[in-house]
């Protein structure tokens, strides 16, 4: 009878053991963030020789993963877009 007894508390006790380290590894997830960007272009070629290096410098430099950059957008509902779009992504909001 006492060896039931030791068998059942050490069941309860993994279980519990399990269920911990298993919400601890949902806290550490972290969702990851995104950044939609509407740009407005008036000087296009200033725009890629001396804006654009700089802002991709610094998105890779922050983790930042381009998406998407574009020229040619096409606006569904609502205002029209403006000329140039770029979308990121990055691992969390820090």
């Amino acid at each position: 009878m006492k060896t039931q007894y030791v068998a059942a508390l050490a069941v309860a006790a993994g279980f519990g053991l399990g269920a911990a380290m298993v919400q601890g590894l949902h806290a550490q997830a972290k969702p990851p963030a995104f950044t939609i960007a509407e740009i407005d272009v008036s000087d296009m070629d200033g725009f890629q020789k001396e804006f654009a290096p700089k802002a991709q410098k610094a998105i890779a430099d922050n983790g930042g993963k381009a998406l998407a950059r574009g020229g040619k957008v096409v606006g569904l509902y609502g205002a029209p877009p403006k000329n140039r779009i770029a979308v990121n992504r990055f691992d969390g909001l820090d």
